[in-house]
């Protein structure tokens, strides 16, 4: 995931610690001495059809993460973001790893979407490997997503729209004032500083947020000295268990529909200015990191 690159691009991570796919959902808290600590949640990447049963175990596990962190039981989670490739050639197949992904965060959308505020966003990482026309003309790429939204799920508000770059120094991508965010050729934001602004704007939605924008603000000017720590290691849930039985068939349901007919109407549109209402249902502290594997 892009966890590092919100932390200055180190590992910020306990160097001993597993976060395979397959071990489960990975919880990495703060510490700070003050008591407000921001959580990351990460959570393995969705495959799609090709291996259903692995999807459904990793919603099952979700669910029961959602129903029973002493935060996330009683409020959604702050921020939710959706990872996918921007080089991905499949990226708009009905059958897709991104689709799919999308119907699964879909099927739990009442526990982690804000119903009046958006609080999702989609990272389109690897920019650089992307086609040409793609990195000539970003909107190409942020238009096809934004047909995915509306086709296939019934998120309550589009989400924002971010591409980004796992390898800068790669590409040598220039640094924008000789600081740790990269610009990327035809796109207006640097990365990852479009990625932290909105999630300060999120932050500035909600009304009933346990963490403002001022608590961001500061993680983030201090993100070259913060270490993140793996709190909880939630196993993946047995695939042949009684949550993961009841959650398969509605999975297969759900990734075996070809468009879910939802009103456009029902989405707002997206832009690099839209900002969400700031009416919000009440949030926790924690951020969750959602990948379509590839």
């Amino acid at each position: 995931m892009q966890i590092d690159f919100l932390f200055g691009n180190r590992p910020i991570t306990e160097p001993t610690a597993k976060t395979k796919s397959t071990l489960g959902i990975c919880e990495y808290s703060t510490h700070f001495s003050t008591g407000k600590n921001m959580k990351i949640i990460d959570v393995p990447g969705f495959c799609g059809k090709s291996n259903i049963k692995n999807d459904a175990q990793i919603c099952s596990t979700l669910k029961k993460f959602l129903d029973t962190d002493p935060e996330l039981k009683k409020c959604i989670p702050h921020v939710v973001i959706i990872t996918a490739r921007f080089d991905d050639q499949q990226l708009t197949d009905p059958l897709s790893p991104f689709v799919q992904t999308l119907k699964a965060v879909d099927l739990l959308n009442r526990r982690l979407l804000d119903r009046s505020s958006c609080n999702v966003l989609i990272l389109l990482t690897h920019f650089m490997t992307g086609k040409k026309a793609y990195r000539e003309n970003p909107q190409l790429r942020y238009d096809e997503v934004i047909d995915l939204v509306q086709n296939y799920t019934s998120f309550p508000q589009m989400p924002y729209i971010l591409v980004g770059e796992n390898d800068p120094e790669n590409w040598d991508l220039p640094r924008f004032n000789n600081k740790h965010s990269y610009c990327l050729p035809n796109v207006d934001d640097t990365y990852p500083t479009n990625l932290i602004e909105v999630i300060l704007k999120i932050s500035a939605g909600g009304t009933k947020s346990s963490l403002g924008p001022e608590f961001f603000k500061k993680v983030f000017q201090a993100r070259q000295n913060i270490f993140l720590w793996r709190s909880v290691l939630l196993p993946l849930v047995d695939r042949n268990g009684s949550r993961c039985r009841k959650i398969l068939p509605i999975l297969k349901a759900k990734y075996k529909d070809g468009n879910n007919e939802v009103s456009h109407s029902r989405h707002q549109n997206i832009s690099h200015s839209h900002r969400p209402s700031r009416k919000s249902h009440s949030k926790s502290k924690q951020m969750v990191t959602i990948q379509a594997y590839v």
